[in-house]
């Protein structure tokens, strides 16, 4: 059974492609670093590149307990486009508006073949903090955070 954040990991990456993007596209950071995906996808001739970090997991709500085990995992999408190249798919700030909107609302849910759907996965995915940007040049960068919530419970099978 793969762990509840790479699961997540692997959502948010079929996520990006159903909401528009193509599979070469997009990348995430389990084999190369962001940097080294970046310079790669936007050398290529679509001019886009999304890339999805690696999950950080964070312990939430009541961290003083010593058997505290609600955990909040995060991925950082990012998506860099060369306007030149990619002026086919429209404006850059509405292709990574539109994809952040696509988040919004969704739920994950672990395979059921590892877990239940019960309370101790929320389902709910948090899109947070739409940070566009654009250099001088022809780059535009955007970046959000995509989380969720669970409790760790080794006894039943989540983790």
């Amino acid at each position: 059974m793969k762990p509840i954040a790479e699961q997540f990991l692997d959502w948010v990456r079929r996520e990006c492609i159903n909401a528009g993007l193509n599979d070469s596209e997009v990348f995430d950071q389990r084999d190369q670093d962001l940097s080294w995906l970046t310079a790669k996808d936007l050398e290529s001739n679509t001019g886009l590149a999304c890339i999805i970090s690696l999950p950080k997991e964070r312990r939430t709500g009541n961290t003083d307990a010593p058997d505290a085990t609600e955990y909040r995992a995060a991925v950082l999408v990012v998506l860099r486009t060369n306007r030149l190249l990619a002026a086919d798919r429209g404006p850059a700030y509405k292709v990574a508006h539109d994809l952040f909107c696509h988040f919004i609302g969704r739920q994950f849910w672990v395979a059921e073949a590892d877990a239940p759907r019960d309370s101790r996965i929320t389902g709910n995915v948090v899109a947070d903090a739409f940070d566009p940007d654009a250099d001088k040049k022809t780059d535009f960068f955007a970046t959000f955070e995509l989380s969720i919530t669970y409790i760790i419970d080794k006894d039943n099978g989540i983790i």
